[in-house]
């Protein structure tokens, strides 16, 4: 699974060793202000013959790397899709989506939200 570490101003994905070759790029690192959505699971993964830049093996649910899916960059790191953390990325951030399986998604998406709402701008 992917390390996620929340910092004061973004968040960063971590791989090492193994997982950082199946990715291709150790992991992204995202502004908080850059963040649109945050959610818990997916329900559908891309197919084997989706453009990527890392793993996809077509069989089971592991995916790890860059994938051009729906329209959108996604950077993936998955291997349990009921238990991967989602993030929505406004235009501009470099990746329309994050998704990456992680021990705790629910509380790790909460903790995310919390920060969120501390680096809300103020309305003019």
């Amino acid at each position: 699974m992917a390390r996620v570490d929340l910092l004061d101003d973004h968040l960063a994905v971590r791989n090492d060793g193994l997982r950082r070759l199946l990715t291709v790029v150790g992991g992204p690192s995202v502004r908080y202000e850059a963040i649109d959505d945050v959610d818990v699971g997916l329900d559908e993964l891309p197919r084997w013959f989706t453009w990527r830049v890392g793993y996809n093996p077509g069989l089971g649910a592991h995916r790890a790397g860059i994938f051009w899916w729906h329209g959108q960059k996604w950077f993936l790191d998955v291997e349990d899709p009921s238990h991967t953390l989602v993030l929505r990325l406004k235009p501009g951030a470099g990746y329309d989506a994050v998704a990456v399986t992680v021990d705790d998604p629910a509380g790790l998406a909460a903790q995310i939200c919390q920060r969120l709402t501390r680096h809300e701008e103020p309305a003019l």
